[in-house]
């Protein structure tokens, strides 16, 4: 992926929250809620905010997260867990297909086997008005983004890009 690209994806799509701040957005929020991230399933979960679709890899910063925080969203999704194959850098049809399934399910969880990363963007693209899609932003804390027509366009773009540079 050039760099150019890398620096964009990179960048926060909105603010940057405390897990406390975006927690409380969260619990009046009353449309669809997808989470992108182990650590940030993990910190919603444990405070009893259940994200409608759930988006993990094992994997924070690079390294395998605990068994603990992998257990947790197991539990929270069971009987409801895909396995989808997806490279590093890369947006695979097999995970936008399952991401477009699960939205019009209202309910699921997706492990991805690869990295997580950029389904954010296919989250962003495919997600109904008024969603909210929630990810990590490392060493920072919790984005928080809601999906309107300008957030879609965005992400529709990013993802031709990506695309092409694969």
């Amino acid at each position: 992926m050039e760099e150019k690209l890398r620096e964009q994806l990179s960048r926060p799509f909105s603010r940057v929250l405390g897990i406390g701040q975006a927690a409380k957005i969260l619990k009046i929020h009353k449309g669809m809620l997808i989470c992108i991230g182990d650590k940030s399933a993990h910190n919603l979960i444990s405070r009893n905010i259940i994200p409608h679709i759930c988006i993990y890899d094992g994997i924070c910063k690079r390294k395998p997260v605990s068994e603990k925080i992998i257990n947790e969203i197991e539990k929270e999704y069971a009987g409801e867990i895909s396995l989808v194959k997806n490279p590093a850098s890369e947006i695979t049809l097999e995970l936008e297909e399952k991401i477009i399934e699960l939205v019009k399910k209202g309910r699921g969880a997706i492990k991805v086997i690869g990295e997580d990363d950029l389904a954010a963007l296919v989250s962003f693209a495919n997600a109904s008005l008024g969603s909210i899609v929630a990810y990590g932003q490392p060493n920072e804390g919790i984005v928080l983004v809601e999906i309107t027509p300008r957030q879609k366009d965005r992400a529709k773009d990013l993802i031709k890009r990506v695309r092409e540079k694969n």
